[in-house]
């Protein structure tokens, strides 16, 4: 697989892991209960649903001239609807006052994400702690079941949830699909779920949960390092995600680097 990866300089991972974001955001737009929207370095999708998970805003790619007109715009249809939303911020987002902007229309700064990459050739593989078993969601059963384990790991609505297993339904339920679900079970009880995208040559993980019952046990790390073997055995070099602060030390045992930061905004809905 050609890498377009001259150097791996710190500055190329961060653009990458901004980039694969959106890249994540664009695969959702084949969902059927979403709109989608997108313009160069802007994607949009709006569910409808009453959650900020499920109608997001990432990036932005404005000059000084057009950038309040572009934040309007772009959030005009969550504010005509009087939708809570994400508006995701990385390295690529401009201008530099973006931020303000969006504080400006209405959004709260509401936390920020690591973005982290690891290169397979320096990986050492992680082992599975004893009563916990790792394996592919190949049926519709096993579907229901890692959409049930992300609800409930991430506190979620099951409809929001459901949101991205449906991806499983636009792109394929098999191991040749551009996604690929995974559960772990602790002592024979689905606990943990993760997914692994693929992008041309950079591979992405994505809705890492374990449900709170379940939590030390070392589930995070097997959902996460088991894409990377996963990953490696597809081909790829690099992989890449964006860490919550809860997340971020397991990923630093398992090997990432950090590379920059993806702030996130939100907008509440008036009440």
């Amino acid at each position: 697989m050609t890498s377009r990866f001259q150097d791996f300089s710190a500055q190329e991972f961060a653009k990458t892991i901004d980039t694969n974001f959106g890249d994540m955001l664009r695969m959702m737009r084949n969902i059927p209960e979403a709109s989608y929207y997108e313009e160069p370095g802007l994607c949009r999708l709006v569910s409808g649903l009453q959650h900020p998970f499920a109608n997001m805003i990432w990036g932005g790619a404005f000059s000084e001239d057009t950038a309040h007109s572009g934040v309007q715009s772009a959030l005009s249809p969550i504010i005509e609807n009087n939708l809570p939303a994400f508006w995701i911020l990385g390295t690529n987002a401009t201008p530099e006052n973006l931020p303000e902007l969006l504080i400006s229309a209405g959004l709260s700064h509401v936390g920020d994400m690591a973005g982290m990459a690891i290169d397979l050739n320096a990986n050492t593989s992680i082992p599975i702690p004893r009563g916990i078993t790792f394996r592919e969601v190949l049926n519709d059963e096993d579907l229901v079941t890692w959409t049930d384990v992300l609800a409930r790991g991430y506190e979620l609505p099951y409809e929001v949830a459901n949101l991205f297993s449906s991806l499983a339904g636009c792109y394929g339920l098999d191991r040749s699909s551009v996604i690929r679900l995974f559960l772990a079970e602790l002592d024979g009880v689905p606990s943990a779920c993760s997914m692994l995208t693929r992008f041309d040559d950079v591979a992405g993980i994505y809705c890492v949960a374990t449900l709170p019952e379940a939590r030390n046990h070392g589930l995070g790390a097997v959902v996460t390092s088991g894409l990377l073997l996963v990953a490696k055995q597809c081909g790829y070099r690099v992989v890449v995600l964006q860490a919550s602060p809860m997340g971020n030390p397991v990923y630093r045992r398992i090997g990432f680097k950090e590379f920059g930061t993806m702030s996130i905004y939100m907008r509440q809905p008036a009440t």
